[in-house]
This record gives C-alpha cells, structure tokens and sequence, in this order.
C-alpha cells in the first residue's frame, strides 16, 4: 500500500520452501512528489497442490482466449489487485511457438473485466 512497482530485472533465484525470486524494480511512493526509488523485491513462488484458484483459471482462460504466438502455462498466483475490475498476478512459463523456442518465465497479468494480459519477462 502506497507504492506500486514496476520490475526492471530478475536477479537470482533460491530453491527454498517454494523458489525465491529477487528482483530490480522501480518503486513509485504514491505522494505528491512521486518519489521514485530503485528497490530489491522478494517474492516467494510456492507450487499450489492441484493448480491454481478455479476463479483464477476463468480469468486465465477467458483473457487468453484466442492469443497466438506463445504457449504459456502459469504456475502460481501471486498476487490480485481491485482496479476497473481485478488484476491477476501470475508466474507463468511462457514458450513462443517456433521450433527450438525457449521457455522463459513470465509475470503475466491478466484482468477479469477487460481484454487485457500483459507479460514481463522475469527470468
């Protein structure tokens, strides 16, 4: 609460209970100056014993209807967020379809109300 940041980078990662992930973000404290700080985040990726949310799956499904070009699978919920409906925070590991594509690991937003996903490369 009071700030909102965006990821510049993965840094490393830690196999402990779950994946720890560190990131470089951009952190905006909600002021009158907007004051603008570079931060290290750390969030903890546990794996969800059979799947993800049922709710989070409508969403999932209904945002990726009809996208072409990657093949992504989420694998965590990590966070939701109220605004003009809600956004989903998901780690997914997203493949381009192309042969001898690579998988890499994606933050993947996607919004129960509009047509939105949007996917930030993380690792």
């Amino acid at each position: 609460m009071g700030a909102t940041y965006a990821p510049i980078a993965c840094i490393g990662s830690q196999l402990v209970n779950g994946v720890n992930y560190a990131f470089l973000a951009e952190q905006t404290i909600m002021s009158l100056d907007g004051n603008k700080n570079i931060v290290i985040v750390i969030l903890n990726v546990k794996p969800v014993p059979g799947g993800l949310p049922e709710e989070t799956m409508k969403v999932y499904n209904a945002a990726m209807a009809g996208f072409v070009g990657s093949d992504a699978k989420p694998f965590a919920q990590l966070a939701t967020q109220v605004v003009k409906g809600v956004n989903y925070f998901l780690a997914a590991e997203v493949t381009p379809v192309y042969p001898g594509a690579e998988a890499e690991i994606d933050l993947l937003l996607v919004n129960d109300l509009c047509d939105t996903r949007k996917f930030t490369k993380i690792l």
